[in-house]
């Protein structure tokens, strides 16, 4: 998402055109400090992000400690659907802020 504040100041069926109120699966990929996704996933999603400052590495190797590599992404977006569909079936969201 470009601009919160943009998206923010839309139209809320515009905004649900983009966010599907029914989609409650909704993953939000902060490969950097959580800056707010957790507003727009909503209580049934999920926001990997780091909690602290990072560390001096490669690229790659922080992205492995971290848990920002694909296949760690891919897991938590399986959970997250297994998780939303012992409730209602719903179909998954994500992104990459």
């Amino acid at each position: 998402m470009p601009s919160w504040d943009s998206f923010d100041a839309q139209l809320r069926a515009c905004r649900d055109e983009v966010l599907p109120p029914e989609v409650l699966a909704r993953l939000a990929v902060e490969p950097g400090a959580v800056q707010g996704g957790h507003r727009w996933v909503g209580n049934g999603g999920d926001v990997p992000g780091m909690e602290g400052f990072g560390a001096p590495a490669l690229a790659g190797a922080l992205l492995r400690e971290f848990g920002f590599t694909v296949h760690d992404v891919v897991l938590r977006e399986r959970r997250l659907l297994a998780a939303t569909r012992r409730g209602a079936k719903k179909r998954l969201m994500a992104w990459v802020f």
